[in-house]
């Protein structure tokens, strides 16, 4: 009798658990899971601006519509030069992801590597998953890359074929990816046809994680983040001080995509602030 209290009891703890948000195929036990999902991305500024003419950086504010999703990110920008501008995210009736519009409110070029790029998403019937997106040059409608996107069981980008002159020595080439046994993305072959290695994560909560969106367009559904980069975080183990330059996968790097929504430090100085709105949405649950 007590052997079956105590199966029984570790079934009921195992399903509580599993309750909480455990996703299958991670390796680890549910309980050890991070939950991110209450918070959400509002702002990224510089700790300092600096001197324009000395310096770069870059800050983002958010919006989100009624059913929470983003919708606009509004950018200033500075790069020899001081500038404002907005990039709108655009749905479907299904909510599905289908364009993210060029920067709006300022002359750009392709100088301007830091800056987001404006994409576009195709899906094949009513899947939430896109098959291939497009890549626009800066300032222009010419697209400069297609990739078609494959997925691995969980719904994960895992593998992207890249056709166009993004990197003009190379028309087309592959890109793969697999998920550790913790649920973080590792690089299986690059561009440059090579593994690069494993990247190091720790133990907090990914920013990718806080929203399908984020994890899409970066193509990145890490469970944790990083090791390295954060000084500070919140009661959500969500990073509030953080070095953005460090503080991504740069082995997962994209051109036009490089760490968080295009966010940069600069180079003269090396950290920004992260806020967040959590007691918002843990008021609607």
């Amino acid at each position: 009798m007590r052997k079956f209290i105590l199966v029984s009891l570790s079934f009921f703890l195992l399903t509580a658990c599993s309750k909480k948000g455990f996703k299958k195929g991670t390796g680890e036990s549910p309980c050890e899971e991070p939950q991110p999902a209450s918070c959400r991305i509002d702002s990224i500024y510089p700790v300092e601006k600096g001197r324009p003419a000395m310096n770069r950086w870059t800050a983002v504010g958010v919006h989100y519509n009624d059913k929470g999703n983003p919708a606009l990110a509004n950018y200033e920008l500075v790069h020899y030069a001081h500038m404002k501008f907005s990039v709108s995210f655009i749905y479907d009736s299904k909510d599905r992801l289908i364009e993210l519009t060029a920067p709006v409110g300022y002359e750009m070029d392709e100088g301007f590597y830091t800056t987001p790029r404006r994409v576009k998403y195709v899906y094949q019937g009513d899947s939430p998953l896109p098959v291939r997106d497009s890549i626009f040059k800066i300032g222009g409608q010419e697209v400069i890359e297609v990739e078609d996107l494959f997925y691995d069981e969980q719904g994960r980008i895992n593998r992207i074929v890249h056709r166009g002159d993004n990197y003009p020595w190379l028309h087309e080439y592959e890109s793969r990816y697999y998920y550790d046994a913790r649920g973080n993305k590792q690089v299986s072959l690059n561009g440059a046809g090579v593994e690069p290695g494993l990247a190091e994560y720790g133990d907090k909560p990914s920013l990718y994680s806080l929203h399908p969106v984020w994890q899409l367009i970066h193509k990145d559904y890490s469970i944790n983040s990083v090791k390295n980069g954060a000084e500070t975080y919140n009661n959500e183990g969500l990073p509030l001080k953080v070095n953005l330059n460090a503080f991504y996968n740069r082995a997962a790097g994209i051109f036009y995509n490089r760490s968080f929504l295009c966010v940069e430090n600069g180079p003269d100085y090396e950290l920004s602030y992260i806020s967040y709105a959590c007691s918002e949405l843990k008021k609607q649950n």
